[in-house]
């Protein structure tokens, strides 16, 4: 059975953030290790943290909209949602890893999602 290998875990700051990381679970010794090198080696931690920033804060809006209206189990159920839809794309995309994070985050869900950021 095919599983995601790429992960990610959400940082509990103001706005939130994400770490991304490999999960080579099951994968033979050196499967594995191709596929850890691979991440390094591209800096794909930091390329995707970069981007799930951006896209935090751009979901922001419409996550505590959602959270006033029907509490963390409509946020919850939206960020599965989303997790579902992009892994149904491509697996192990970095947002099908951030969306699965962010829904599997009580934290989150419950209201960290509210993090502010610098108006400049």
């Amino acid at each position: 059975m095919l599983e995601a290998r790429l992960k990610s875990r959400v940082v509990k700051t103001s706005p939130a953030a994400a770490q991304f990381f490999v999960d080579s679970g099951s994968l033979p010794a050196s499967m594995a290790k191709r596929v850890k090198t691979h991440f390094v080696t591209f800096q794909q931690a930091s390329r995707f943290a970069s981007q799930a920033a951006n896209e935090i804060v751009g979901i922001q809006d419409k996550v505590v909209k959602l959270l006033n209206s029907g509490g963390k189990s409509v946020v919850r159920n939206e960020l599965r949602a989303s997790a579902e839809s992009w892994a149904a794309l491509k697996m192990n995309c970095w947002q099908a890893a951030l969306y699965s994070a962010l829904a599997s985050d009580n934290w989150y869900c419950k209201g960290g999602c509210r993090g502010k950021w610098p108006i400049l």
